[in-house]
C-alpha cells in the first residue's frame, strides 16, 4: 500500500534491482556520458535507472562494456 502511494505521488524514481535492462550500446553510452562530465542524476534520468547504478556502470563494477557481446533484452 505504501509503495502504491509513493508511485501515485511520483516518488519512485529507480526501477527495482534486476529489472534494469541495458544493452551494451547503452552501457557504452553511460560510460561516455560520465567521462564527458555529465552528472549521475542527468544520466540516471535519461536511462530510467538509479544514480547508484549509473555510478557502478561508469566505474566498471556492473555491466562492463564488451563490444563483442551484444545482449538482447
Amino acid at each position: 500500500d505504501n509503495m502504491r502511494d509513493a508511485a501515485r505521488k511520483g516518488r519512485l524514481r529507480a526501477r527495482r534491482q534486476g529489472s534494469q535492462r541495458l544493452s551494451s550500446a547503452q552501457v557504452a553510452q553511460i560510460v561516455a556520458l560520465r567521462q564527458a562530465g555529465l552528472k549521475l542524476a542527468q544520466i540516471a534520468d535519461q536511462f530510467g535507472v538509479s544514480k547508484a547504478f549509473v555510478s557502478l556502470v561508469a566505474r566498471g563494477l556492473r555491466r562492463q562494456y564488451d563490444p563483442s557481446v551484444e545482449q538482447v533484452a
